[in-house]
């Protein structure tokens, strides 16, 4: 997943604000939730890499 930063193929913003919903959700101890945002994050960063690397 480092080329999704690499090939700036989402802004640093992005990134951020992705790893904090991830981060608020185990701090608020919502696995469920974590588990949704992480699943977001992994899946928007594949289709940015399946994109660039046609």
């Amino acid at each position: 997943m480092a080329q999704v930063q690499t090939y700036k193929l989402l802004s640093i913003a992005e990134i951020a604000d992705e790893h904090d919903a991830i981060l608020a959700a185990i701090a608020d101890g919502d696995t469920e939730q974590a588990d949704r945002a992480l699943a977001v994050h992994l899946d928007r960063a594949r289709a940015r890499l399946r994109e660039r690397m046609g």
